[in-house]
Formats: C-alpha cells, structure tokens, sequence
C-alpha cells in the first residue's frame, strides 16, 4: 500500500559563510519556491532555514519529482564540502508519512 510522504529539509550553515547561506537559500528558491522559509539567524550567528514539501503519494510523478528536486539541491550542499569531507552546510532530510513512517534520508 502506498501513503502520502512528506520531505522536509533543515539547513544550517557557520556563522562565517553568509554569502554561501544566501546562494543556497536561492538556490533552494529556485527549486522549491515558496517552500522556503527565510533565513533565520541563532544568537552566535549560525544561520538555518527549512524547505518545507508539499505530501505527495509514494510512487506518484509528483513524489518523483520531488525526489529529483531534494537530489539536486542535496548535490548542490555537497559541493560545498571541504578536502576533510566537512561542509560548512549541515543538511538533514526527513521524511514522515500518514500512518507514521518516519526516515532520516540524507544528513551532513
């Protein structure tokens, strides 16, 4: 039987690198549209914003399509790396459904 799945991403970055922050939340923009929240900014100057997913039906193009985009952006994140496999991005994935399925897809 397939469910309803919803994808929600949190990205935080250091407080150092706020012109990656604003390339990624555009980036983020560009995908996901109004999905994306603003860029939020702790008291020590990390900064974090969230892209919320519209449910769609495990299986359906919608939810494929979705799936493409989380891809795409998580690809763009992980360009961000360092040679010592840091990022100054953490990024985390999660997915949660109607009968209470949750998963962990991608983290940094």
């Amino acid at each position: 039987m397939e469910f309803i799945t919803n994808n929600a991403m949190i990205v935080t970055a250091l407080p150092s690198f706020k012109k990656e922050v604003k390339k990624a939340h555009g980036f983020a923009q560009a995908l996901f549209g109004g999905s994306v929240t603003t860029i939020v900014t702790n008291p020590i100057g990390y900064q974090t914003f969230f892209i919320s997913m519209t449910g769609a039906l495990e299986g359906s193009d919608q939810y494929k399509e979705f799936e493409s985009k989380r891809g795409e952006f998580t690809e763009f994140i992980v360009s961000f790396g360092f040679e010592d496999d840091s990022n100054l991005f953490q990024l985390i994935d999660v997915s949660y459904n109607e009968v209470g399925k949750i998963a962990i897809d991608n983290s940094l």
